[in-house]
């Protein structure tokens, strides 16, 4: 029962996900590290092994490019996750007869 609860959860979190993305992309604004940009704004993200700075257009592309990633990689996750709860339901009630009431 545990496993077929843990695939269930799993496609829970990858479905929000997917509803992120949908979000994301749907959203009018162009964000920066969580704060909403405008025509003109400069985007710097810096991590330990790189850096970066996006004009707006540039910030937006990106935007765009997370957002269908969180979607399709949602997407997936989800389908699978439902797959294995599938799976792990048979697995569980294989061994057992119906019985007609």
């Amino acid at each position: 029962m545990w496993s077929v609860i843990k695939w269930f959860a799993g496609a829970i979190v990858a479905g929000l996900i997917t509803v992120y993305g949908i979000a994301m992309l749907t959203d009018e604004a162009v964000t920066c590290g969580g704060e909403v940009m405008h025509e003109g704004d400069t985007c710097f993200t810096s991590t330990r092994r790189s850096s970066s700075v996006n004009d707006f257009d540039e910030q937006a592309a990106a935007n765009e490019r997370q957002a269908w990633f969180m979607i399709v990689v949602g997407s997936i996750g989800t389908v699978g996750s439902l797959a294995g709860c599938v799976s792990a339901g048979r697995r569980r009630f294989a061994g057992r007869e119906s019985v007609a009431l």
